[in-house]
């Protein structure tokens, strides 16, 4: 197949940022007219697509009202488990926090494993009034990608040409279209590595622990428990790469000693360790998340340290204001590209990313270190966040993506 095939937009990615961003799209067709191609290298039809895989995703609040918007929590919400109290604490040390839902939302966030939130985007996208809209090319790749001043012209593995107004890169950290572009990121390796793996506990009745997320900092590095049902929790464990493998080839009940070592009994006795998944983490940035009618958006453009759960929601936010100003450049019949909203968007989005890589950049650094002095600053800033409502409530909104 050679013929090139005409679009508005063409979105290189269509896994959990792709099929997002498309979702988003669709959603906005009930006031404009555009045709969209999805390109993806995996079957994205098929929930079996690696990304929809069983590690916990934490939506913060400001996600949740996106996805709502979009159409898609109303099916999500029925598998979704909420948080209504997150815990801060520190192994062997007596700082402490509670983050509490307030009075005026429903949950500080959800928690959904991939694969749940991946089957409701595939039914969603695939059941949608507009689907004809939406063409996919899969499995297939992006082989080249040229710029023209009205146009992007791709050709894909499989010699399928296409020409977009507009490409959106949701390709992942490891995106071809920036490889292809040849715009330079700003890399940092941490020397760690995140274990992930869903953790089964034994029911207390006596704990009223649901709906209670942790983060906890051990001497292995920040462990984060997110609940994913009343005796399920997905768990997120940071840190040096050596440690990390060691976690990943021990035995079952080795696993469960040390887990209960670092974290204690706070969720009940862990009884069952589902699959374990290493990931080497790193910190990086786009030095500019667009070039000539190319945008980046989610990992594409920004992969962060997964120490406070804000990736996603992060990626989440590029593609939110994304379809808000595409929609509008639609209804207003301007070009896609040649939008002076373009230049406040990518300013918005700039500060937003710059932001949330500073602030986990300084957690790691600052709770990956078993420095005495700092050890005792971070058990007297527990006890000083506990002791602080304003503060607290701070922290409250930062987390449920609401800004401050």
């Amino acid at each position: 197949m050679t013929d090139k095939a005409q679009f508005d937009i063409a979105i290189i990615g269509g896994g959990l940022a792709g099929s997002c961003m498309a979702a988003a799209l669709l959603t906005a067709l009930d006031t404009i007219n555009c045709k969209i191609a999805i390109v993806e290298a995996q079957p994205a039809k098929n929930i079996e697509h690696n990304s929809f895989d069983s590690k916990a995703i934490a939506l913060a609040y400001g996600s949740v009202k996106a996805l709502a918007k979009w159409g898609i929590w109303s099916e999500l919400k029925k598998v979704a488990y909420a948080i209504d109290k997150i815990e801060v604490s520190e192994a062997g040390s007596a700082g402490y926090s509670f983050i509490d839902l307030d009075q005026f939302h429903q949950a500080l966030g959800y928690v959904v494993e991939a694969a749940q939130l991946g089957q409701v985007l595939t039914s969603f996208l695939q059941q949608s009034k507009y689907q004809d809209k939406l063409e996919y090319f899969c499995p297939d790749e992006l082989q080249t990608l040229q710029q023209h001043q009205d146009r992007v012209e791709l050709t894909l593995k499989s010699g399928q040409k296409l020409s977009a107004n507009l490409l959106l890169a949701c390709d992942g950290a490891n995106s071809q279209v920036r490889t292809l572009v040849n715009i330079p990121v700003h890399e940092q390796i941490y020397q760690q590595s995140a274990v992930t793996a869903n953790v089964q506990v034994e029911l207390n009745t006596k704990q009223n622990i649901s709906h209670r997320a942790y983060e906890r900092f051990t001497a292995h590095g920040p462990l984060a428990m997110l609940p994913i049902a009343d005796d399920k929790f997905g768990l997120v464990w940071c840190g040096l790469q050596a440690q990390s493998q060691h976690l990943i080839s021990c035995s079952e009940a080795e696993f469960i000693r040390y887990l209960h070592t670092q974290f204690g009994y706070k969720a009940g006795r862990i009884v069952k360790v589902g699959k374990r998944n290493m990931y080497p983490l790193k910190r990086l940035a786009m030095q500019q998340i667009y070039h000539h009618r190319v945008l980046f958006l989610a990992n594409a453009s920004h992969t962060v340290h997964p120490i406070a759960g804000q990736g996603f929601n992060l990626g989440i936010r590029d593609i939110s204001a994304a379809a808000d100003l595409i929609t509008h450049a639609v209804q207003q019949q301007q070009d896609l590209w040649q939008v002076q909203n373009w230049q406040d968007y990518i300013a918005n989005r700039n500060l937003d990313i710059q932001t949330i890589l500073s602030a986990t950049d300084i957690l790691v650094r600052g709770f990956s270190n078993d420095y005495q002095p700092l050890k005792f600053a971070r058990n007297a800033g527990l006890i000083g966040l506990e002791l602080s409502p304003w503060i607290k409530r701070k922290f409250a909104q930062a987390a449920m993506g609401l800004g401050v």
